[in-house]
């Protein structure tokens, strides 16, 4: 819940001194990295705990995911929506 505060919080800013929008997407593409980087971690300890055997893509397997780490990453990206539209339609 904390990201989509810090999200909010940097949307506001960067249109409070007029930032071009994309910027308001930073956050959650610096969460969607992060949330990737702890799920392959994941996955990782759960497989043995060698990274040199994982695939490539097991960062991205549903089972490494948990709720709070979808959470982490969707709830930014739904204010930085929000925000971008409420720009464009002020």
């Amino acid at each position: 819940m904390i990201h989509a505060v810090i999200t909010a919080l940097w949307c506001i800013a960067c249109i409070a001194l007029g930032l071009p929008w994309p910027m308001l997407f930073w956050p959650p593409a610096f969460y969607v990295g992060r949330e990737e980087a702890q799920a392959e971690q994941r996955y990782i300890d759960t497989h043995g705990g060698h990274r040199d055997k994982c695939p490539w893509y097991c960062g991205l397997l549903p089972q490494s995911w948990t709720l709070k780490g979808l959470l982490d990453f969707l709830l930014p990206l739904a204010v930085s929506i929000l925000a971008t539209a409420a720009l464009f339609l002020l």
